[in-house]
């Protein structure tokens, strides 16, 4: 059955009223209401539309002074989509998120952030062997019930010195690149660094991680420095390189 005219004028009419009505409403009840178990806020003032939260906590990572503005066009793909601004531990991070009305898919773009190591080690509890800056620019981030299906971008992590003997070891890249599967993969290499190291992560969906990798000595490695590889667990093999590798979940809480 076809809607005559005006009926379709107080339908149009009335998703209207109801679509502002949610945009306009305050944030710090929304919030409440819709907000998965592991993630707590306070100090949230604004609408949905444009607001601000003194801190938000997802998975024991801390956000301060997050703001964010509505991205209305999201609305077209029944998503709903922000542009997103927060301090982390040690730095800054900003970037659009879309997700699903129903919470199953979402996708985050045009991330940027960048970290101090030491900073953000210690806020989640788990230290780095290095300290340094890490940069990240990432197109796309997607997820699926929670769990994340896709990565595409780079990480970099610049002015690396080992927590050991304080050694600068230099400026180290991560390539995601995209068409990913259920497992991510990036590929780690050395830009500028006093060895020479080719691995790789693979990131599960579920969020566990494996980092595989061989480092090679150059002439510029001190002896210092070939001496603390065995302490991170390096195996050294005929040819003088260094296998390393480790394992664990990059959620904070798991």
């Amino acid at each position: 059955m076809k809607l005559s005219q005006p009926l379709r004028w107080v339908a149009l009419g009335a998703v209207a009223y109801l679509l502002l009505a949610v945009i306009t409403a305050p944030a710090s009840l929304l919030f409440r209401w819709i907000a998965p178990d592991n993630v707590t806020a306070s100090g949230v003032n604004g609408t949905v539309w444009r607001g601000s939260a003194e801190r938000i906590t997802m998975d024991q990572m801390p956000l301060h002074d997050v703001s964010w503005v509505v991205k209305p066009l999201a609305f077209l793909t029944f998503k709903a989509g922000a542009s997103l601004e927060a301090k982390i531990p040690g730095g800054q991070i900003r970037g659009e998120i879309a997700n699903s009305f129903f919470g199953q898919t979402g996708v985050a773009k045009n991330i940027r952030a960048v970290v101090d190591l030491e900073s953000l080690g210690i806020a989640i509890g788990q230290p780095f062997l290095v300290n340094g800056k890490m940069g990240i620019i990432l197109e796309r981030l997607s997820w699926k019930s929670g769990q994340l299906s896709e990565i595409t971008g780079n990480v970099t992590l610049a002015e690396l010195s080992d927590m050991i003997t304080s050694t600068l070891l230099g400026t180290f890249e991560i390539e995601f690149p995209d068409n990913q599967n259920e497992q991510i993969r990036g590929i780690i290499k050395d830009v500028d660094a006093i060895f020479k190291l080719d691995g790789a992560v693979t990131i599960t969906s579920a969020g566990a991680y494996q980092f595989d990798a061989v480092i090679q000595p150059t002439a510029d490695t001190s002896p210092e420095v070939v001496d603390s590889l065995p302490m991170i667990g390096a195996q050294r093999d005929p040819d003088g390189n260094y296998a390393v590798s480790s394992s664990g979940s990059i959620y904070t809480g798991r």
